[in-house]
């Protein structure tokens, strides 16, 4: 048994159910209510207490943002008409420039209009005012990938003023490169002393091993610890399956942005 829902929709795969473009087993849900039952009293604490959202959820407790950097994250996001009008009006106002070194300027400013809207330029807009908003009773840090994992702290730290102003000038520095090493990466966040939530965010397309082989080493590393594993996907080429199906196995949401980024 499977519920199907109409295409054209950003997604949001909850222990309700799911809105967005695809068909969802029912066991898959279940499994979802299941994982939730068991630990809801604490999170329906933990939810209470409150806190900032990202894209949509609450962060309330020790936390790692997982943030993918890699070269398909330069690719196009599907902007928010805001974005879509401006591109435009940037581009109308260049046309028919006379002097080639004036038109060369516009170029730039065209293609930084541009740069604005690609996938990991709106992840890092989206994140930089979390973190600022985080309490200080959440410790927390900032992974990113691509070949390899990077890390703004190998640790959790405090969310004092100090350190949330470096992640913050951390992410907005960031720039894209090579392929989508989501498997380490995930195993790198697992690994964290002290997590008790992931944010991944990606189009989730890994290239150090398949889909099926990412989601057997988190299981693996995830038995018995509970890590909620809240994924974001990016883009119409992300990988949806990969991607709701990670949120699900480890008690997560799944949030697919498409329109409206």
């Amino acid at each position: 048994q499977s519920r199907s829902v109409p295409a054209g929709q950003d997604v949001v795969l909850t222990d309700r159910g799911i809105v967005g473009p695809r068909t969802v087993p029912t066991d898959e849900i279940d499994r979802r209510i299941r994982w939730r039952q068991k630990f809801a009293p604490s999170y329906s604490q933990r939810v209470s207490a409150g806190g900032p959202e990202y894209y949509g959820i609450n962060v309330v407790n020790h936390v790692v943002f997982v943030l993918d950097v890699s070269g398909s994250m330069e690719g196009d996001a599907e902007r928010s008409p805001t974005g879509q009008v401006l591109q435009e009006a940037t581009r109308r106002a260049t046309q028919g420039v006379g002097k080639p070194w004036l038109g060369g300027v516009l170029d730039a400013v065209i293609d930084k209009t541009v740069a604005q809207f690609n996938k990991l330029a709106v992840a890092k807009r989206e994140l930089t005012p979390v973190i600022r908003k985080l309490p200080e009773t959440i410790q927390f840090t900032v992974l990113t990938f691509a070949n390899n994992v990077g890390a703004w702290q190998p640790n959790l730290v405090p969310a004092n003023s100090a350190f949330k102003g470096s992640a913050v000038d951390y992410v907005k520095n960031l720039s894209s490169e090579g392929g989508t090493a989501v498997a380490r990466a995930l195993e790198t966040a697992l690994r964290i002393d002290g997590v008790q939530t992931i944010f991944f965010v990606s189009d989730g397309q890994p290239t150090d091993a398949t889909p099926t082989e990412v989601l057997a080493t988190v299981q693996k590393l995830n038995s018995g610890r509970h890590v909620r594993i809240n994924t974001v996907g990016l883009g119409a080429d992300q990988d949806r399956d990969f991607m709701s199906t990670l949120a699900a196995q480890n008690g997560g949401t799944y949030v697919s942005r498409i329109g409206g980024l």
